[in-house]
């Protein structure tokens, strides 16, 4: 196994997996906790600032694969998307192509409310960079490293 440039033991392999899995552990939390502060700052629920960072970059899509990209049962995405809809920020209209599919489209009000969590979002992230003394670089290549490893990891599964 590799650990940066140089070989690990087994011993330093293990121990690293197993400082590696805590710091990914609390981090999750930690993300958790910062999605949800924002999420509050617009007035959504978590589920629902997922929702919409899921959602932002796709004009329409119908409900059965939101809840697939979102790993949600059609029930919970049902609500969900009730909640957005009674805020104006999503629209359901029956599918022409296929009337069992109900296609969700964001308003123009839910494209300004991307926008706004997109940019609050992205500053979050630089705030959080700006108190690093690590090089940013080297820190995204990392994190875009080890991204690539948990998928692998994930489709041998």
């Amino acid at each position: 196994m590799v650990s940066g440039l140089t070989q690990d033991s087994d011993e330093q392999l293990r121990r690293h997996a197993e400082e590696l899995a805590n710091l990914v552990f609390q981090l999750l939390a930690d993300c958790h906790e910062k999605e949800s502060r924002i999420a509050e700052r617009h007035g959504l629920t978590p589920a629902e600032f997922r929702f919409v960072r899921v959602f932002r970059k796709i004009e329409s899509a119908s409900n059965k694969d939101i809840a697939e990209k979102m790993g949600l049962t059609p029930g919970r995405l049902s609500r969900i998307l009730d909640g957005l809809r009674r805020k104006h920020y999503v629209s359901r209209k029956e599918d022409p192509a296929d009337r069992r599919n109900v296609l969700v489209t964001l308003t123009a009000k839910g494209k300004n409310l991307v926008e706004s969590i997109e940019t609050d979002y992205v500053q979050a992230h630089a705030d959080i960079l700006k108190k690093m003394n690590v090089p940013h670089k080297d820190l995204v290549g990392g994190m875009s490293e080890f991204l690539t490893a948990v998928r692998q990891w994930l489709e041998k599964k």
